[in-house]
């Protein structure tokens, strides 16, 4: 769930993780976070339930977290109890992500294929993505069942589209203007 005052705190934790200096382990537990509540129907739920009292999920968080994260981003999720926006911990975690992506110069990447890449066609694909970009890339790979063959990148809101299906409309077009 989206809301107007996510990005205030996933900049005010940005912005106290730097200071402190626990920037990267912030940002790994907040990685770890999300992953888990993206995998788990129950702990998004749980996230999102406004029925449970504060007490009580002070003490879950506790017992599943506290020993397990930088005690900054624990008193953060103890933060948002207090506050009443735990639900809004994926889209925080996610406005986090980018400001920690944006300052290490890091680019996330999203490659879509109908088959897994052989690892040198991944080397490829990044090398050629960093020196474009001159960022580094963290790659994200997903299978695409609807594709003929070849794959789609996404960086941000473009789409590079190497696909067979493209190449063939791309082909159909320049025929047709002929």
């Amino acid at each position: 769930m989206k809301t107007k005052s996510a990005p205030r705190y996933a900049q005010a934790l940005f912005d106290l993780a730097q200071d402190k200096g626990a920037l990267k382990e912030v940002y790994e537990d907040l990685k770890s976070l999300l992953a888990a509540v993206k995998a788990s129907p129950e702990l998004a739920g749980f996230l999102k339930n406004p029925i449970i009292p504060e007490n009580k999920q002070q003490q879950i968080i506790e017992e599943a977290f506290k020993t397990k994260m930088n005690p900054l981003t624990y008193a953060f999720l103890n933060f948002l109890i207090k506050r009443r926006r735990l639900s809004q911990f994926p889209a925080i975690a996610e406005g986090f992500e980018n400001f920690y992506l944006q300052k290490t110069g890091i680019m996330n990447v999203k490659i879509a294929s109908v088959c897994p890449l052989k690892p040198e066609q991944v080397q490829q694909i990044s090398s050629k993505l960093k020196a474009y970009f001159k960022k580094d890339i963290q790659p994200f790979f997903q299978i695409d069942s609807q594709l003929l063959g070849g794959f789609k990148i996404a960086v941000g809101d473009l789409i590079y589209d190497f696909t067979i299906k493209h190449q063939l409309e791309v082909f159909e077009l320049s025929v047709m203007k002929r």
